[in-house]
């Protein structure tokens, strides 16, 4: 039996089966998908990403031990964009504010709770009043990710797809928060475009915010993560460019 494709997936929460079942996933959709188009069995290994310092090293580490053909690296929007109550109020008190962040971040786990319209309205009105700190500033992501796409094109005989920032999700309270999240958001991906135009990576990007492109919302009742649909919506996508990457990254053996 001929040896799987390996496709190393650097994803998010919307590649985890907590909102959906699993055969719903895009990375399930695109197997199936690549199955179809190539004759061979496709194998995706999924590690869910967070831009932080030891990202990199971790990059390196799966390149190495799972030995993949394609990866494909999505930036997320919720890393940069996203302003949260709980995390402004654990930087303003430091460890005297840890329990009370805690709380927060454990009620918007919950479906029940964070799908509920009650306490949707009770965050925008915190986010409003209270304000909120995004995970990391848009400079960091940048650094970072670009690192690991330095890091993968070095590897020899792997294709790389960079899925840019979405922002299929509108996560702000107020126009004012909107604009930053945007602003935000342009910088990412004009950073990671041009660089991706530098190193001959495919970059998919979005020069409009997805929640302002598509014709309907695809999102859960969360307000947050994508939906059947809109996975869907996004294999297709992602199965196009992981086929053109794997035919040229043949043609050129």
């Amino acid at each position: 039996m001929a040896a799987p494709l390996r496709i190393l997936r650097l994803g998010t929460s919307e590649d985890v089966p907590t909102h959906v079942p699993e055969s719903a996933l895009a990375y399930r959709i695109v197997e199936e998908q690549l199955c179809a188009e190539t004759g061979e069995p496709v194998e995706t290994v999924v590690k869910v990403i967070w831009p932080s310092e030891a990202l990199l090293p971790a990059v390196e580490r799966w390149l190495t031990t799972i030995q993949p053909d394609l990866v494909y690296m999505k930036v997320a929007a919720y890393w940069f964009a996203y302003e949260s109550v709980p995390l402004k109020i654990e930087r303003l008190l430091g460890r005297a504010g840890r329990p009370l962040s805690a709380v927060g971040l454990r009620a918007a786990a919950i479906p029940r709770v964070a799908h509920n319209a009650v306490f949707k309205a009770g965050r925008r009105l915190a986010q409003r009043t209270i304000g909120g700190a995004t995970p990391f500033a848009p400079e960091e992501v940048v650094e970072r990710m670009e690192a690991c796409i330095r890091s993968v094109v070095r590897t020899e005989h792997v294709g790389l797809v960079v899925r840019g920032p979405q922002a299929f999700a509108d996560f702000s309270a107020n126009d004012a928060a909107r604009e930053r999240a945007e602003q935000r958001r342009q910088h990412v991906h004009r950073a990671l475009r041009d660089l991706c135009r530098e190193l001959h990576v495919e970059y998919v990007g979005f020069d409009e915010p997805l929640y302002r492109t598509e014709s309907r919302p695809s999102l859960l009742a969360d307000d947050v993560h994508r939906d059947a649909a809109g996975k869907l919506a996004d294999a297709a996508q992602e199965t196009a460019i992981l086929l053109h990457v794997l035919r040229k990254l043949r043609q050129e053996r």
